[in-house]
């Protein structure tokens, strides 16, 4: 194996890591932002009552 092939694959590896952390990250940022949307609503309901 030459050096710069493992260098290629080991960077090509840690931008793809990077790139699944990230997705994992916007994923759990979105599932927050719905929970958030879904007690807002549930809120407003609840103030608007008579």
């Amino acid at each position: 194996m030459n050096i710069e092939l493992l260098n290629m694959i080991a960077y090509a590896f840690a931008l793809y890591s990077l790139f699944i952390i990230g997705v994992n990250k916007m994923a759990i940022k979105i599932e927050g932002l719905k929970e958030l949307e879904r007690n807002i609503k549930r809120y407003v309901k609840d103030t608007q009552k008579p």
